[in-house]
């Protein structure tokens, strides 16, 4: 499959043979990648066998019928089709991964020794690519021959390698014989006494043999853990990794997994593994059979563990530059430049090049500086570049902010028109500079916006005839939305990142729309469309107004498309260009369209009518026709009139949320998934253990995972984009400012779709089973949400539910900093409120009370959303035998809030409700000695925590 897919991302038609398809999803993945698959039986290389005259006309026929150039046999113990492409005049490569010369077995069964071998792989093929240096060396002499190594996923096996004061070392295998699980466990029965800090594990499959072993008897620190999902699940358990094949491997998977893996690697010092491991930089190779050589170099990682960590980078590093997946596209396309004698370039879906974003400049200094800072916010200029092009302005501050934005800038360029060239003209010069790029034309007045350039640039890539890609906006005549030809303002004290943020999670299950025309305001032009029609008509229009429409028009009839992406959203003011001149020169570019193109006005009315474009309206509508400027905010607690802070939140908490719609659409929420929300603010460290526990313990239940990342700095927010890459059930929002954790965690609630919601904070670690206990305990009649047991690290009680004392309506959570194994801690019932460190809910019921209330500032909005469902009842249940650990308090800000938080829990709910935790100890045969409260000088405010010091049994 890695040789399929690298294939499948040039410019070439493939087709597949295989010798049956007995996996559906195999033969599903070989269709997704090539035009087609074929399935027959047909024998492998081995003596006594004759090539069958059947099979080879079999693959004739198909070479015939589809005009293949290139025969690419993908093993060398597949004759026939080598042998029909020869006799077609084909040509014809053979993919070799042996190392032939030191394989027993594959000489016994093709029958020849390794010389007759390469002898015949030679004269049967034009040109062989080998696996690694070493098989390379085989046919070195005998045929041409190219190195394409095997080649491992960096991207899903980033993960960081924790090591504590135990370490462990693992064999990944098949577990048979020949893969030396017999010398692991003589290494591992060598370092009993030697290295107790030392553990061992076998992963892989249970087997006969595995079974023999344990009848056997195996060392006690050495354990078999079975078989593993995936390489990452695999390397995930280990810090070191051993391979000591009995066989000469001609690459090693497992050796190049762990290294990108970062766990350094020792190896016997055979086959084609000296090639993937630099010795004591990356791993140790030990000879052939030595176990207590293996066994030396365990001790010493052991004596110095920080040579893990130094190996495992060295390591990573060498997988990401010689042995990724494009590494292997770069030699697979030098295969076939000499096989076809012409270069062989990328599909244009899969070659994501430069773009040259094209800003022309005239004037208003003020609205170029805020449409230069957005870029130089929102683009990547590492990939990308920023072309501003001043078209002979005459205010005098437009040269100095160019000047300046140059120099003080990576990836900023300019060039000066000496005089007014007017605007077609200008955008010709640019585009002609920016050579081979795809480019974007950008006007001047307008707000780049998160993903803008991605949002175009997944448009113009997913379809090889689309030709030009317009962004939304919200002022820019017929691409306006959600009403065309109106300015749709944004709410009040709603940051223009995080209203695009809200549109385009509305609008992201749309399709693009094709229209007849784009609109220069943000327009993304490939270069492949530029060179088959030209450059812009700068003389029919050359103050521009109407260039676009022409041009877009031409490439209608040239057979590309025009789309409206709506995965972009930009900002625009619109005329502070053009002024007055607008009206004069829309009317004559009208008029010469006209004449030009006598179908626009009806491909336009027709595009902007489409059923597609009222969809796209009404995504965008849904967010707009709720009120987005709420007028009944509630009374603060303060006592002057400025707004607080926790007032926007509350107007946002409106703006951004279309709470009677979401609570509509609850009925039709997928029924038997979970959505695990998690909201998060910065620590990295803390939220990929959360991920990692979630991951590694929610096996049996129908999950998504939520992440609300609110504003995290730069190494959160690339953990949390890694984890979504390569992991589908999560679904990662941007917020792009911190909005706290009711709002946050609001805007999650609203972006899922299970049935069932569990909000989890980023600082917990679930354990097996969590999520099945916690569900049970939330399907009990009657029950409105549920907590786990939520322990601290030490194991010590954090909460199994809040209770409320007669001394202060602000509740505690009963029994924390007891030990876990408490009897009067183990029991799974119902309380008035429970915390949302981790709390199962159903959708629709939190949506029936607007979620959180975000008048709280990370703090309280838990225990008043319980009092506000539950109204006072016992409706919320602790599920005891459902545990999740929680890091409580390590989310900055936590405690920021506290006094108003309290202030405003007291005003809301003082003196509702009795007080009730009592009862609890009664039941529990339990009597609180003592009360104290946490904060001193709460006391006279009313706002103090009052909870027992000690319990008397």
């Amino acid at each position: 499959m890695d040789v399929l897919n690298c294939l499948a991302q040039l410019r070439v038609n493939i087709y597949v043979s295989v010798p049956k398809d007995s996996n559906a999803d195999y033969l599903e993945a070989l269709l997704e990648n090539s035009c087609g698959v074929y399935s027959f039986a047909y024998p492998l290389w081995r003596k006594n066998v004759k090539e069958s005259e059947a099979i080879i006309e079999s693959f004739a026929d198909i070479i015939k019928r589809h005009q293949v150039d290139v025969v690419y046999v993908n093993t060398i113990f597949v004759v026939e089709p080598q042998i029909a492409s020869k006799r077609l005049g084909r040509f014809s490569v053979c993919h070799a991964r042996e190392l032939i010369d030191q394989d027993d077995h594959l000489r016994n069964r093709i029958g020849l020794n390794a010389t007759e071998i390469v002898s015949a792989i030679s004269r049967r093929s034009d040109l062989v690519v080998a696996n690694s240096k070493a098989t390379q060396a085989l046919f070195s002499g005998a045929v041409n021959v190219i190195h394409a190594p095997n080649v491992v996923s960096p991207a899903e096996l980033d993960i960081p390698n924790d090591v504590g004061s135990t370490l462990t070392f693992a064999i990944v295998s098949s577990n048979t014989p020949k893969k030396g699980i017999a010398d692991f466990l003589e290494v591992a029965r060598i370092c009993r006494q030697t290295t107790p800090n030392a553990r061992f594990l076998v992963i892989g499959p249970t087997n006969a043999y595995t079974e023999e072993l344990v009848q056997k008897g195996l060392p006690e620190n050495l354990s078999l853990a079975g078989y593993a999902s995936s390489p990452r699940a695999a390397m995930e358990r280990a810090n070191v990794v051993l391979s000591l094949s009995h066989f000469a491997e001609s690459f090693g998977r497992t050796v190049a997994e762990a290294q990108a893996a970062r766990r350094p690697v020792i190896a016997y010092d055979w086959g084609a593994i000296p090639e993937l491991i630099e010795q004591g930089r990356t791993g140790f190779l030990a000879p052939y059979r030595d176990v207590d050589s293996v066994a030396s170099y365990v001790e010493k990682l052991c004596s110095e563990p920080s040579l893990i960590k130094e190996m495992g980078e060295a390591g990573r590093a060498k997988m990401i530059g010689e042995y990724a997946p494009d590494v292997l596209r770069k030699a697979l396309q030098r295969v076939f430049r000499q096989a076809l004698q012409s270069d062989i370039g990328l599909r244009s879906d899969v070659s994501k090049k430069r773009v040259t974003v094209i800003v022309p400049v005239y004037n208003a200094p003020d609205s170029v500086r805020c449409c230069l800072e957005s870029l130089r916010k929102w683009t990547d200029v590492a990939a990308n570049r920023i072309l501003m092009i001043n078209d002979g302005s005459t205010h005098p501050d437009i040269g100095p902010l160019l000047h300046a934005f140059e120099r003080d800038n990576e990836g900023f360029y300019l060039i000066n028109n000496e005089s007014n060239l007017g605007y077609t003209r200008t955008i010709n010069k640019a585009i002609q500079w920016a050579e081979e790029d795809d480019v974007v034309l950008l006007n001047s007045d307008t707000l780049v916006t998160p993903e803008w350039l991605e949002g175009l640039q997944r448009c113009a890539l997913e379809r090889s005839d689309v030709g030009t890609v317009t962004a939304m906006s919200d002022n820019a005549g017929a691409f306006s939305f959600p009403i065309s030809n109106e300015y749709n303002p944004k709410p009040d004290g709603v940051t223009h990142e995080l209203w695009a943020a809200t549109l385009l999670r509305a609008t992201g299950t749309c399709r693009p729309v094709e229209v007849p025309t784009g609109n220069g305001f943000c327009i993304y032009i490939k270069r492949e469309l530029i060179k088959r029609i030209g450059l812009f008509d700068e003389k029919a229009f050359p103050r521009g107004y109407g260039e676009e429409n022409d041009f877009c028009m031409r490439a209608l009839g040239a057979g590309w498309v025009n789309l409206i992406s709506p995965y972009s959203f930009v900002f625009h003011e619109r005329t502070k260009s053009f002024g007055k001149e607008k009206e004069e020169l829309v009317k004559n570019a009208m008029e010469i369209m006209g004449r030009k193109h006598p179908t626009y006005a009806k491909r336009v009315r027709a595009a902007f009518s489409s059923s597609e474009m009222l969809h796209l309206r009404q995504a965008f509508k849904a967010v707009y026709d709720f009120d987005a400027k709420v007028s009944n905010v509630p009374v603060s607690v303060a006592n002057d009139s400025t707004e607080l802070p926790e007032q926007r939140f509350v107007r946002l908490n409106e703006a951004l949320i279309n709470w009677p719609e979401v609570e509509k659409r609850c009925a039709s929420r997928q029924h038997d998934l979970v959505s695990i929300v998690i909201c998060v603010y910065n620590n990295a460290h803390l939220t990929e253990k959360c991920l990692i526990s979630i991951f590694g313990h929610t096996q049996e239940t129908n999950f998504e995972v939520v992440v609300v990342d609110n504003g995290s700095d730069i190494a959160t927010l690339a953990m949390l984009e890694r984890w979504a890459k390569e992991q589908p059930k999560i679904k990662l929002i941007r917020n792009f400012e911190n909005l706290n954790f009711s709002l946050g965690n609001n805007i999650g609630f609203a972006a899922s779709q299970g049935s069932r919601v569990v909000f989890l904070n980023n600082d917990t670690e679930v354990t097996s089973g969590w999520l099945e206990a916690l569900l049970n305990g939330l399907d009990v009649d009657g029950v409105k949400a549920a907590q786990p047991k939520l322990l601290f690290p030490d194991g010590r009680v954090q909460c199994i539910g809040v209770v409320f004392s007669a001394k202060s309506p602000l509740g505690y959570p009963i029994y924390a900093d007891e030990p876990n194994n408490a009897i009067h801690t183990k029991n799974s019932r119902n309380y008035r409120a429970i915390t949302a460190a981790c709390l199962a809910i159903r959708a629709i019921d939190f949506a029936k009370v607007k979620g959180f209330d975000p008048h709280y500032i990370n703090g309280q909005e838990d225990v008043d959303l319980c009092l506000r469902l539950g109204e006072g009842k016992a409706v919320f249940a602790c599920a005891a035998d459902s545990i999740v650990y929680h890091h409580e308090g390590r989310t900055p800000g936590r405690g920021k809030h506290i006094k108003h938080n309290r202030t405003l829990f007291v005003e809301r709910w003082s003196s509702k409700f009795e007080a009730d935790d009592v009862g609890y100890y009664r039941n529990d045969s339990v009597t609180p000695s003592e009360y104290s409260i946490d904060v001193p000088e709460f006391l006279e405010q009313g706002i103090a925590c009052w909870r027992p010091s000690t319990y008397v049994q």
